[in-house]
């Protein structure tokens, strides 16, 4: 097994091949970012306080263990990616293009939209206090509710933080219930558009 608890980044277009049986374990504190010429092929674990950042389309077939609480997973590929079938602390997608689930998966803590990048298909089911946080700096971005904001099982809280120039926005198309909080720190939230 390879044990990382410092930030590392693989680069240069090189693969990291794990052994039948062995893993990485990303832990407290630890970071491991996934650059865009690479690939990983064998089980990623990410303990709570750790951080995985997917910046390849090329995601590895096996997401292991991922921590309950304070686990970040990151897709931010400028393209495609596939979002695995767990259950996530923490999830961001960001870069750009369409960002698929190949099933239903579930987000306890904050699952957070950036960049350009959307959400394709499967709504997230969100945990007991889940929340779903529109986060970008981009000038003029619109985030248009879609299925990352389900019918049922729908986020308990909402961020907006779109601190971009131009009026970003995020319109809400449909009746939606926040049983949280609604915290809006820079944007517009545009209900029934």
């Amino acid at each position: 097994d390879v044990i990382l608890n410092i930030p590392i980044t693989v680069t240069n277009g090189g693969d990291f091949t794990l052994g039948n049986g062995s893993k990485i374990v990303v832990q407290n504190g630890g970071s491991l970012t996934v650059g865009v010429a690479n690939t990983i092929s064998g089980t990623i674990d990410v303990n709570d306080g750790g951080t995985l950042i997917f910046n390849n389309t090329n995601v590895p077939t096996t997401l292991g263990d991922l921590g309950t609480t304070s686990s970040t997973v990151i897709y931010s590929a400028s393209g495609a990616q596939t979002i695995q079938n767990k259950t996530y602390a923490n999830l961001t997608i960001g870069g750009s293009g369409t960002k698929t689930a190949v099933s239903a998966f579930t987000v306890n803590g904050i699952f957070t939209l950036s960049g350009t990048a959307s959400l394709g298909s499967n709504s997230p089911t969100f945990g007991a206090s889940g929340t779903l946080a529109y986060v970008n700096a981009t000038d003029g971005v619109t985030y248009t509710e879609a299925v990352e904001w389900p019918i049922t099982n729908g986020p308990s809280n909402v961020t907006v933080n779109l601190s971009g120039a131009s009026n970003p926005t995020v319109v809400i198309t449909s009746n939606k219930t926040i049983s949280g909080a609604l915290t809006l720190t820079a944007g517009t939230f545009n209900i029934n558009g």
